[in-house]
C-alpha cells in the first residue's frame, strides 16, 4: 500500500486536467450556442427578420459566453486555491507517513469500524510479520496477543472506543512473535477525532520494554529485599533530601512517632521535626532542635541523643549523611525506642551486686558439684572393686565346693551360695553399666564376628538356664541373614542375656523363641531385628509405656513376686540405641511378651572374611603342647588371702601351679631371682600396686630377669577404661573379677600356647 501513496501524482497534475475539461467544455458549449442559433436564424431569414435576429442572439451569446468564462475563471481560481492545499495536505501527509515508517515505534491506524488504514513498516522488526500480512489479516493484531494479557489489551481498547477517556492510560502486556517469543510493549491507544468532533478510528503505539521488563525483574528482587529489609528492622528509619524533602521511611517510623505514610508524604523536614517535638517532654523540648542542628552538622561524632516522650518512651537518635557526587545529598535519621534497655540497664545496676553474689555462690556450687561428681566415679570405682574382691571369694569358694564329695543338702546350699553370687554379680554388672552408659562414656568396640555363631552359642549357655527353669529355648534365623559382620559382640551378647533372662523369670511354662531376621541390606551395612518371645504372664497395657525406665518393674509394688533392679530394659534401650537402632515390646496379659530391637552392623569384607577362615581353630591345642603348659612357671600376685586360694584352685583344676607374691615388690623380688613364664597381677595392692609393678618389669632399669614376660591383669577394677589402663601400663591381657575358669583357662592357653612355640 505504501508503494501505491508514493506513485500518487502532485495536485498541480489534477490542476492541467481540470483545465483540459474545461476548454472542452467551452468548446462544447460554443457549438451548442451556434447550433441552436443556426437553428433558430435559419427560419427568421426566410420570414426577413435575419439580421436583426442574428443581433440579437449574437448579443445572447455574448452574455452567455461571458457569464460562462467568468464562471470558469472563478472555477479555476477555487482550483488553483485547492490544488495549493492539496499539494500541502500531501507534504504534511508524506512527512507523517516517513516520521511513522521510519520510527522505531510500532504504529498503526484503526478506522471506527476496526478496519486497518495504516500500520508502520517497524512491525516487521518487533513481531516478525510484515506489513502486507496485517493488511490482509487485521485479526492478526490481536491473535499475537499473550493469552494471559488478552483481557487487558481488550478491556483497553473498549475503553478507548466508549469514549471515556480521550488518551487512555499504557498497559504493560506481552505478545508472541512469529518465532514464539515473548516480548513485553507498551500499548498506547489514542482516540483521533476530526473539526467537526467526530471519531475517525484510533491511532496506536507499541514501544518494546522488554530490556526494561527484564531489568525490572531483575532488580525487583532487590528492591522487595531492600523494602522488606527496612520495614522489618527494629528502628525507624527517615530518609531526607538535601532541600528538605522526605523521600523514604520505613514502617517503624510511622508506628514510633504514630504519624500517617500519608501525611510524612505532604511535610518536610521542618514540619516533621516540629511534629516530634510536639510529643516530648518540655524539658526536652526546648534542646531538642539544638541536637537537631547538633547531628546534622557532625558535631556530635556520630553519637545518639535521647529523647523523652511524653508517654514515657525514651527514643534515641542519631544522623548520617548520605552523599551524592561528592557532596552531601542528605540525612539518614534514625529513631530507636531505648525505653526497655534503659530500663534494663537501670535493673541490671540494681541487681549487679545480688548477681555478683549469685556468681559466688554458683561457683562454689559448682566446685562442690565437681566434687561431687569425682567423689561418686571414685565411690563406685571403689565400691565395685570391694564388692568384687570378697564376691570373687564367694563365688570361687562356692564352684570350689561344688567339685568335692557332697550330699544332697550340702549340695544344693553350694548351688544356691553359686546362684546368689551370680545373681548379685548381675546386679553388680547392671548398676556400673548403667552408670557407665549414663555418664556417655561407653563406646561400642568394632571387631568381626559370625552372627550365627554367636546367638547359637547365646542360645546354647541361655537354654540350659532355661531347662533349669522347665522351659524349652529356640532360635529362629532369617535365611538370607548376612552374618559376617563387623561390631560390638559382647554388647550385643548382654543384650540377647537381658532379654532372654527376663523371659525365663517372667515364664513358667512353654517356651522361648529367639528370632533374627533382615530388615535392610545394603552393599556394606545391614539393620537387622532380633525378637525374644515367650509365653510368660505378659504385662498390662497400661504399664508398658514404662518398661524401658530405669529401677522401673511392670510390677512395682513390695509384695512382687519377681525380683531385680529394673535396670535390665532401660540398659537394653540404651544399647540398641548405642548400635543404631531401635527397641520395643508387644505384651497381652496371661498370654506372653515380644521384645524385639534393631541394631546396625557394617559387613565384613571378603579379605576379612578369609583371613578368619585361615585363624587356627580356637579349642584346645595338641597334646605336644598341653605337656608343656602344664609345667609353665606361673606367679600370682594377688594380696586378698581368699582370692589366692580361690586362684590356686582354679589353676590345680586345670593343671596348673603357681608361686604366690603378696604385693608388687615381692614379686618384682621373685622375678629377680626366678625365671616364670606368666603373671596374674591384680592391681590394688599395699606397698607397690600392679600399674607400677609391671611398669617395673617392663623397665630396662631394672633387676627382673625377663623384661618381655606375659602380664594378664586378673582385678576388679572393672571400670570403664580399666583395661585400657591395664594395657597402657605394659600389662598383655585383662582379666576381671570374680574370674570365671573358662575365661581363665582361655586366657592361659592363648598366652602359654605362644611361649610354647616360642
Amino acid at each position: 500500500m505504501e508503494a501505491e501513496v508514493r506513485k500518487e501524482v502532485p495536485s498541480d497534475g489534477i490542476e492541467r486536467a481540470i483545465r483540459r475539461y474545461l476548454l472542452l467544455f467551452l468548446l462544447f458549449w460554443t457549438l451548442i450556442v451556434c447550433g441552436v442559433y443556426s437553428t433558430a436564424l435559419i427560419p427568421m431569414a426566410i420570414q426577413g427578420r435575419a439580421v436583426g435576429a442574428t443581433l440579437e442572439y449574437f448579443c445572447v451569446w455574448l452574455l452567455v459566453g461571458g457569464a460562462v468564462a467568468s464562471g470558469t475563471a472563478r472555477i479555476l481560481r477555487i482550483i488553483t486555491r485547492l490544488n495549493s492545499e492539496c499539494h500541502r495536505l500531501y507534504e504534511s501527509d508524506l512527512r507523517s507517513r516517513t516520521i511513522s515508517d521510519y520510527t522505531l515505534t510500532w504504529e498503526y491506524w484503526l478506522a471506527t469500524d476496526g478496519s486497518l488504514v495504516y500500520i508502520s513498516p517497524s512491525c516487521e522488526s518487533l513481531t516478525g510479520y510484515t506489513v502486507e500480512e496485517f493488511m490482509q489479516d487485521p485479526e492478526l493484531l490481536t491473535r499475537i496477543v499473550h493469552p494471559d494479557e488478552l483481557d487487558i489489551y481488550l478491556h483497553h481498547h473498549d475503553l478507548v472506543k466508549q469514549g471515556e477517556r480521550a488518551y487512555c492510560e499504557t498497559p504493560d502486556f506481552r505478545i508472541i512473535t512469529r518465532y514464539g517469543e515473548e516480548c513485553w510493549i507498551v500499548h498506547v491507544c489514542q482516540e483521533v477525532f476530526d473539526g467537526n468532533g467526530n471519531s475517525m478510528g484510533r491511532r496506536v503505539s507499541n514501544i518494546n520494554v522488554t530490556k526494561r521488563k527484564e531489568a525490572e525483574q531483575l532488580l525487583q528482587p532487590v528492591i522487595s529485599l531492600l523494602n522488606a529489609t527496612l520495614d522489618a528492622t527494629a528502628d525507624g528509619l527517615l530518609v531526607v533530601g538535601a532541600n528538605g524533602t522526605i523521600s523514604k521511611w520505613n514502617r517503624k517510623f510511622v508506628e514510633l512517632w504514630n504519624i500517617s505514610a500519608g501525611m510524612l508524604g505532604q511535610l518536610d523536614e521542618a514540619s516533621v521535626t516540629h511534629y516530634l517535638a510536639l510529643q516530648l517532654e518540655p524539658s526536652d523540648r526546648e534542646g531538642f532542635h539544638g541536637s537537631i542542628v547538633e547531628l546534622k552538622s557532625g558535631a556530635g561524632d556520630g553519637r545518639s541523643k535521647n529523647l523523652h516522650c511524653k508517654d514515657g518512651r525514651i527514643i534515641s537518635i542519631c544522623c548520617h549523611p548520605h552523599s551524592s557526587a561528592d557532596s552531601v545529598g542528605g540525612q539518614v535519621w534514625f529513631f530507636a525506642d531505648i525505653t526497655a534497655r534503659v530500663l534494663a540497664e537501670q535493673e541490671h545496676i540494681a541487681v549487679a551486686s545480688r548477681l555478683e553474689q549469685n556468681n559466688r555462690e554458683l561457683a562454689l556450687a559448682l566446685e562442690a558439684a565437681q566434687r561431687a561428681t569425682e567423689a561418686k566415679s571414685v565411690f563406685v570405682a571403689t565400691m565395685s572393686h570391694e564388692i568384687r574382691t570378697p564376691l570373687n571369694g564367694v563365688i570361687g569358694m562356692a564352684t570350689m565346693l561344688q567339685d568335692t564329695q557332697l550330699n544332697e543338702e550340702q549340695r544344693h546350699c553350694a548351688e544356691i551360695i553359686s546362684r546368689s553370687g551370680e545373681d548379685l554379680l548381675m546386679l553388680l554388672d547392671d548398676l556400673l553399666d548403667f552408670s557407665v552408659i549414663e555418664s556417655g562414656k561407653i563406646h561400642l568396640e568394632h571387631t568381626c564376628f559370625d552372627l550365627k555363631i554367636l546367638m547359637e552359642d547365646v542360645v546354647y549357655m541361655m537354654g540350659i538356664r532355661a531347662a533349669n527353669a522347665g522351659l524349652l529355648l529356640v532360635s529362629r534365623f532369617d535365611f538370607n541373614l548376612p552374618l559376617g559382620l563387623k561390631g560390638d559382640a559382647t554388647r550385643l551378647r548382654q543384650l540377647f542375656n537381658n532379654l532372654i533372662g527376663n523371659a525365663i523369670k517372667f515364664t513358667e511354662e512353654g517356651e522361648i523363641v529367639v528370632s533374627a531376621t533382615t530388615v535392610t541390606d545394603e552393599e556394606r551395612s545391614t539393620v537387622i531385628r532380633f525378637e525374644v518371645q515367650d509365653s510368660g504372664v505378659g504385662i498390662p497395657e497400661r504399664q508398658l509405656a514404662m518398661v524401658f525406665e530405669p529401677f522401673v518393674q511392670a510390677d512395682g509394688t513390695t509384695t512382687r513376686k519377681y525380683g531385680g533392679t529394673g535396670l535390665g530394659l532401660a540398659i537394653c534401650k540404651q544399647l540398641a540405641e548405642l548400635h543404631g537402632g531401635d527397641i520395643g515390646i508387644r505384651s497381652e496379659e496371661g498370654t506372653g511378651t515380644v521384645v524385639w530391637f534393631t541394631a546396625r552392623f557394617e559387613k565384613q569384607s571378603e579379605e576379612e572374611k578369609r583371613s578368619r577362615q585361615l585363624l587356627p581353630d580356637s579349642g584346645h591345642p595338641p597334646s605336644e603342647f598341653t605337656a608343656a603348659q602344664r609345667s609353665a612357671r606361673i606367679l600370682l600376685v594377688e594380696d586378698n588371702h581368699i582370692n589366692r586360694m580361690v586362684a590356686h584352685n582354679m589353676l590345680n583344676s586345670l593343671g596348673y601351679h603357681a608361686a604366690d607374691a603378696m604385693n608388687g615388690r615381692e614379686a618384682l623380688r621373685l622375678l629377680e631371682h626366678t625365671r616364670f613364664d606368666l603373671v596374674l597381677m591384680d592391681c590394688q595392692m599395699p606397698e607397690m600396686d600392679g600399674y607400677e609393678a609391671t611398669a617395673e618389669i617392663r623397665s630396662v632399669h631394672s633387676s627382673v630377669l625377663d623384661h618381655d614376660i606375659t602380664v594378664v591383669a586378673m582385678t576388679a577394677n572393672c571400670m570403664k577404661g580399666d583395661r585400657e589402663k591395664c594395657l597402657a601400663a605394659g600389662m598383655n591381657d585383662y582379666l576381671a573379677k570374680p574370674v570365671k575358669k573358662k575365661l581363665l583357662a582361655e586366657a592361659l592357653d592363648r598366652w602359654l600356647a605362644k611361649i610354647s612355640l616360642q
